[in-house]
């Protein structure tokens, strides 16, 4: 299946080859990160493609991260993730601390070996030496999200025995529990009181399984206040921040009314130390695209805010592309 002969196979597993290096955090520090090289990342590479098709199959409905969609699938991501969540009482983020590190080869092996994978000892004891490294989830490694998952399985199916039972207790007018997940944000939303009288018993089932919640992230949000999912406001409908709005507006308002240099240079502020050159100005044009494109996910196309944003981008976009050119020609 992974197309390598036996001797090829043996070898990987004896010298994996890991290239080590650290990426800044949105919350400030950094990130470990381990990234396997060669025949070795080839592997899991391959490895992942075949399993991520059955792990779709038979994934809990609740999985909305590190999903790859293929033909006639639907497709996952923090929008369905946070869909499930729109208009309620309260929303509780709880967020799982270390995810990767905390999960080890034998937990991806047991994983293995269990429903619905059934995998035979000898095949998980051989994945799970291939993917893991000083005996846990490389974070680097393209099949570490897919395991994460896999082995997420058990504790997946036990919140949904807890949200089911909860909601079998609520009464008339109480609002029914969801539980969604996206990689290591655990999202609970419904009744208040329901919620809150889960919040004991998911960090037991978390610490159960190996599993510990990072406090610090943990937020209960009600509906006086702004509640966000996974970057998505889910008070009424799927929004983005108005400072988001804004901001975005007033970097395409900089592009219109200022040279493309000098519109870097005000974006960028005067703390840009190095020379500011066209590729910096194509840099831009992609990020606000970006930002753009988020704005129409989560608003929908047909939204007017997003399609006045793009409207006016395109505009300043042309005349940036069309200067460029007029500027190579009289060169």
């Amino acid at each position: 299946m992974l197309q390598v002969t036996a001797q090829e196979f043996q070898q990987v597993l004896a010298m994996p080859e890991y290239v080590g290096y650290s990426i800044p955090k949105k919350s400030g520090g950094a990130r470990a990160v381990e990234a396997p090289q060669g025949l070795l990342r080839e592997l899991q590479g391959r490895l992942a493609k075949y399993m991520q098709h059955f792990y779709t199959q038979h994934k809990l409905p609740c999985v909305h991260g590190f999903v790859k969609a293929f033909k006639n699938e639907p497709k996952y991501g923090v929008l369905t993730n946070a869909k499930p969540h729109l208009n309620k009482p309260c929303v509780l983020n709880m967020d799982i601390k270390n995810f990767f590190d905390s999960i080890s080869t034998k937990q991806v092996k047991q994983a293995l070996q269990q429903y619905p994978f059934m995998v035979s000892d000898e095949v998980s004891t051989a994945i799970a030496l291939l993917c893991t490294h000083n005996k846990k989830l490389p974070t680097g490694a393209p099949t570490s999200p897919l395991l994460s998952n896999i082995v997420f399985y058990r504790v997946d199916k036990a919140l949904i025995d807890l949200v089911n039972e909860m909601n079998s207790t609520k009464g008339r007018d109480d609002v029914a529990i969801n539980y969604t997940r996206y990689a290591d944000d655990l999202t609970f939303s419904g009744e208040v009181n329901l919620v809150n009288e889960m919040k004991v018993r998911i960090v037991e089932i978390l610490a159960n399984n190996g599993f510990k919640v990072n406090t610090q992230k943990t937020r209960l949000q009600k509906t006086y206040a702004a509640q966000w999912v996974t970057g998505i406001k889910v008070n009424y409908k799927p929004n983005v921040s108005r400072l988001y709005v804004r901001n975005l507006r007033a970097t395409i308002h900089n592009l219109q009314n200022n040279t493309p240099l000098d519109a870097v240079k005000k974006h960028k502020g005067t703390k840009a130390n190095k020379e500011i050159d066209l590729s910096d100005v194509h840099g831009m044009l992609s990020s606000v695209r970006s930002k753009i494109a988020w704005v129409g996910l989560v608003r929908g196309k047909t939204d007017e805010v997003y399609l006045k944003l793009k409207s006016n981008f395109e505009k300043a976009e042309k005349k940036i592309l069309l200067d460029d050119v007029a500027g190579k020609n009289a060169s």
